[in-house]
């Protein structure tokens, strides 16, 4: 194979884009009387909270839970049966909607689905003893059910869910009948495609659970109270769970949701000491963790990245322009499409002109890959090249 150092590359037109967050981890700042919430944001150095909203919006205590939309920059909660919808830069409440739940039923742990721009749950019945994957209408609140039967005998909602994109997958854990399963729901069909022990010593948990885009892994706390808390990450298909951390960084952590920034690959939770703690996903060793300071007269829960699930997609292929950084030889290209990069790529991906994803593959920093191209139809292509703060797009052409 001709070393792709030295050929004489033939571009069609590139595109860099950064994708569309502001790497901000936002959330609910509630008045600690319960007479109202703001949308707030914590930078997660200093531990230090700010009101991005101006006035409080009423509410009722409770909270089934929250997600965020990165492409039209909206944030939902739900306290109670209401979906609450912020404006990031705002933080004005743009609607609130009453959720319709299926009757018998409570709709919990909610994720924005950027691929399909759909949100996603579980509606667990009142005995909690039937679990079914169903999807939230945000702009009229109904709930639709996805699966036709139950999925699970129960859900841990202090472990969370998580959504694979890519294979299009959610993910939540059991609590009984039996305990500690992984459950992996068809996002289309609402079929369970998994269904796993976790590989953990009896009385320990693994989670709260959040799915890395950058890696395509699973990452979460596991342990207990009493053996202490190390970041792990979990093979779904088996079940095992690999320790990341040498130490212990948590003993007992605050019934609150996990996120994690994909940029600086960090998982973010919060500590029963009232720190924020985040931990390295490369090296399990805790970055930082600054004591909570919310706003005066308020509380700090609910938080959420601006999560780069979400990447850029040109609205046209015509829109395409160029870029240096990302080089493609041969094109038009045949069995092998050879891709130089300027920068280290975390992921590397082929989409069809509408934007549908064919093919990917996480490369963890290197700057040279061949793709097979060779089982792709003949025609105008996308590569979408994911490196640690930018996403490059370039076009190629199967003969």
């Amino acid at each position: 194979m001709k070393n792709i150092s030295i050929v004489v590359f033939l571009v069609l037109v590139t595109l860099s884009v950064k994708s569309q967050v502001d790497s901000t981890i936002y959330g609910i700042s509630a008045n600690t009387a319960g007479s109202g919430l703001f949308l707030g944001k914590i930078d997660p150095v200093s531990g230090s909270v700010s009101n991005i909203s101006i006035n409080s919006v009423p509410w009722l205590s409770g909270s089934y839970g929250r997600t965020l939309d990165p492409q039209h920059h909206k944030f939902y909660f739900t306290p109670d049966s209401v979906l609450l919808c912020f404006g990031l830069a705002s933080g004005n409440l743009i609607y609130s909607k009453q959720i319709i739940n299926i009757p018998g039923t409570q709709f919990y742990g909610m994720i924005y689905n950027c691929r399909d721009t759909l949100i996603y749950g579980l509606s667990v019945n009142v005995t909690g003893q039937q679990v079914f994957l169903s999807k939230l209408n945000q702009n009229s609140g109904y709930i639709e059910q996805i699966s036709t039967s139950s999925v699970s005998n129960s859900y841990r909602i202090l472990t969370g869910t998580a959504l694979d994109p890519n294979k299009e997958i959610f993910y939540f854990e059991t609590s009984a009948n039996p305990p500690n399963n992984l459950i992996g729901v068809d996002l289309q069909t609402g079929l369970k495609v998994i269904d796993t022990l976790i590989g953990l010593a009896p009385g320990e948990r693994f989670g709260p659970i959040v799915f890395n885009c950058r890696d395509s892994v699973l990452y979460g706390l596991s342990g207990n109270a009493t053996v202490g808390r190390k970041l792990a990450k979990i093979d779904p298909s088996s079940g095992g769970v690999t320790i990341l951390s040498q130490s212990i960084i948590a003993n007992t952590i605050l019934f609150e949701p996990v996120t994690l920034d994909p940029f600086n690959q960090i998982y973010y939770f919060l500590a029963d000491d009232n720190t924020y703690r985040g931990v390295s996903l490369q090296t399990g060793a805790i970055v930082t963790q600054p004591v909570v300071t919310p706003v005066s007269g308020t509380y700090f829960s609910n938080y959420v990245f601006n999560h780069t699930c979400y990447f850029d997609i040109p609205t046209g292929i015509e829109k395409i322009s160029e870029d240096s950084e990302i080089k493609l030889f041969p094109n038009p290209a045949n069995d092998d499409l050879y891709v130089n990069s300027g920068v280290p790529i975390s992921k590397i991906e082929i989409l069809s002109a509408s934007g549908k994803i064919l093919f990917f593959k996480d490369l963890y920093g290197i700057t040279q890959f061949i793709l097979p191209v060779a089982n792709l139809n003949a025609g105008l292509y996308i590569i979408r090249v994911q490196c640690k703060n930018s996403i490059h797009y370039q076009k190629f052409v199967k003969k």
